[in-house]
Order: structure tokens, then sequence, then C-alpha cells
């Protein structure tokens, strides 16, 4: 089960490019160095991200030793897929360098509707800054996937690179509700895709994770690993009547996949608290053989980032 530890970090009203928002977190495990790097969406009022980051010591990340003096990737050219926003997704090491997975935004003119792509970003510095690989996504719009492929999941396993993705299955109008704010949302699962180079993506696809209570429309944001020969993947499910929790799976192939929502995901906190609301876009990184998770609470990151360390019963 997981167990709360708190909050890292909260948005600061005195950086006007993290004074709304803290969200999306994404860990970057520096094991040898002794810290973890958090990589995570800083939203200002204007509500447009900007991917920053804080350093943290690896045996109590409460503790921040580090934190970037600007974003890291900014939003893109006006007119190209992230030009109203860009939030990490993963990172990962090839080769010399580092992988940024991150998916932008761009707004339409109807109102709640936009545009979420993943892209590409690399970094020949350890993380400390990225250059985008390209203009344009790296999971473009295509025949199988027109509305939506957004927050992903990569990593190297038997000489290929494997993704887990949000696919969107359309959009949809939700009725008046409290947990809800929009009356737009899409309805979106989980696919898998595989690449040679860990750019270029396959369009066979696989869907993996999908609704299956009447009630939900979304489950996004996954984060895969592989332990002990099995692959576990962590995500954030949403219903109509239930705020964002988190949900798991288990898979021996990494494609079809056992949900096992209330033996490892997280619903939000019992007590009146920063996640009490809400629980969601969890990333799971494996530190010194332990699984930590860093999530977001209440109001998709308005209250912050926080962590949770997982015990075996």
């Amino acid at each position: 089960m997981w167990q709360r530890k708190g909050l890292i970090l909260q948005p600061n009203s005195a950086i006007s490019w993290m004074s709304r928002n803290t969200y999306a977190p994404t860990a970057d495990v520096h094991e040898e160095d002794g810290f973890i790097r958090i990589y995570f969406s800083g939203w200002g009022h204007s509500l447009i991200g900007r991917v920053g980051y804080v350093d943290v010591e690896i045996d109590n990340p409460r503790e921040i030793i580090g934190v970037c003096e600007k974003p890291v990737l900014e939003p893109g050219r006006l007119g190209t897929f992230d030009e109203h926003g860009v939030s990490p997704a993963c990172v990962l090491d090839v080769e010399d360098k580092k992988h940024l997975y991150y998916f932008g935004f761009q707004r339409t003119e109807t109102p709640g509707v936009h545009l979420v792509f993943a892209g590409l970003a690399i970094s020949s510095d350890n993380g400390k800054s990225f250059e985008r690989y390209s203009q344009a996504p790296i999971l473009p719009r295509i025949r199988e996937d027109p509305w939506l492929r957004s927050s992903v999941s990569v990593m190297r396993d038997g000489g290929m690179f494997r993704m887990w993705y949000t696919s969107a299955l359309g959009w949809m109008e939700i009725g008046e509700n409290a947990q809800l704010s929009k009356k737009v949302y899409p309805s979106y699962i989980v696919r898998h895709t595989t690449s040679l180079d860990g750019i270029s993506w396959s369009t066979d696809l696989h869907n993996c994770i999908e609704l299956t209570a009447k009630d939900e429309f979304g489950i996004g944001r996954p984060c895969v690993i592989k332990e002990g020969g099995k692959y576990r993947m962590w995500y954030s499910l949403r219903s109509i009547v239930h705020a964002y929790r988190i949900g798991y799976a288990e898979s021996d192939d990494g494609l079809a996949w056992q949900r096992s929502d209330d033996i490892g995901g997280m619903r939000p906190s019992p007590k009146l608290s920063w996640d009490s609301e809400m629980v969601c876009f969890g990333e799971v990184a494996l530190v010194k053989g332990k699984k930590l998770l860093f999530y977001n609470g209440n109001r998709h990151g308005m209250t912050g980032i926080g962590f949770a360390t997982w015990r075996d019963d």
C-alpha cells in the first residue's frame, strides 16, 4: 500500500511562470549523485505551461536542494502543436543524452476543447536544458488517433522502445457536476506502440487499459515500470461521479493488463488536506530498490506536488 509522505513543492506566487500550478511531476533519478530531479509544468495565471525542475535529496525527497533558475522548456512557436503550453511525461537516458518526452497544448475556438500531442526534447547537459527535436509532435494526428495523443511512458525493452500513451476516443459533453468544472471533456484510454529509435513510432496500436465502469470517461498519464518480470502500470482514473484517483494494473507482456485499482492504486486522502479531493498524474520511480510515487493533489496541481512510498503488507 502507498504511504503518504507529504508535500514537496507548491506553486509560488513570487515566480510568475509557476504561480498557479505545479503539474505532472516527472522523476529522473540521479542515484550516484544522491538526488532526484523532478520535472514539472509550471502554470501562471495565463494557464500556459512551462517545464522546470527541482532537485531533492534522494533519501528525503521533501528536502529541496536545488531549483532551476528559469524554465528548461518553453511553449512552442506560434501555430505549433505546443504553442499554449508544455508538460513533461517521462525522461529516458539514450546514449549520452536525456530524452524528455512531453505533451503540448494547442487551444481551439471551441470552449474547453484543446489539441494535445506528444513531443520530444533532448538534453546534452544532463537535463539542465533541452532543445526540441522538432517543431512537430512525434505522436502526430493519424487516422487511428485523430483527437489526442498525450502523456507517454517510454522504456527500452527487448531491443526496441515501447510506449504506453493516452489516446482519446472523442470529446463528450457532461452535465452539471460538482467535481467537474467544465462541460466538455475528452474520453480517453491507454494505448501501446513501439519504435526502433524512440522517435518514429509504429501505427500498429494496441489498446491496453480501457474504460470498464459505466461512469468512467478518462484513464491517462500512464507510468510503466518492469519489475520482477512483470510490467506494472499506474495511471490517473476519473469518472463522472469521482474526481481523479490513481489506478494500477499488471501485465506479463505489456499488452494484456489486469486492473487492480484497489490493490496498487491510491484514493484521495480521507483527511482534509492538500490531496483530499483528488490524487492524479502520478509517476512511480525505483529508488534504491524502493518504489516512490510522485503525484499531484487537489485541483490538478494547484496544491502542489507530493510523494508516497510503497510498503508491502
